[in-house]
């Protein structure tokens, strides 16, 4: 049987893993256009952040998707204003900005591939891996 460790407590090797394998989540804007956090958005990085101050060795990547919808440029500033916006709730949140890189693919990098709703907001996303 595991054991989560409680609030403070440290974790073990193999928790930090789970945790880390975990926050790999994705946060999807519901418009095509926008970088705005929602409230379950906010629920996910305000957990993340409560694991991130816990492990303050680790450093992570946010990255910020788009779907296939508009041009290659117009989609890269996008992706970096969806990145961005996850970084800047962590900071307020207390997590030290030089523990973060973020970075855009625009619509490069599509988790799902096709030309319709489903697939188009399940690329809308901001993405955040340990690095």
């Amino acid at each position: 049987m595991f054991h989560i460790p409680k609030q403070g407590q440290p974790f073990c090797p193999l928790w930090r893993f789970l945790i880390a394998w975990w926050h790999q989540f994705q946060l999807r804007p519901q418009s095509y256009d926008s970088a705005e956090l929602d409230s379950s958005a906010k629920i996910l990085l305000d957990a993340q952040s409560r694991f991130l101050r816990v492990n303050s060795d680790l450093n992570f990547i946010i990255e910020g998707h788009c779907d296939e919808r508009g041009t290659r440029e117009y989609n890269l500033a996008l992706g970096e204003q969806r990145a961005t916006a996850v970084r800047d709730y962590l900071v307020i949140q207390g997590i030290d900005p030089d523990r973060i890189k973020v970075i855009s693919y625009g619509k490069e990098k599509p988790a799902v591939v096709g030309s319709n709703n489903m697939a188009w907001s399940k690329n809308r996303r901001a993405v955040t891996v340990i690095d």
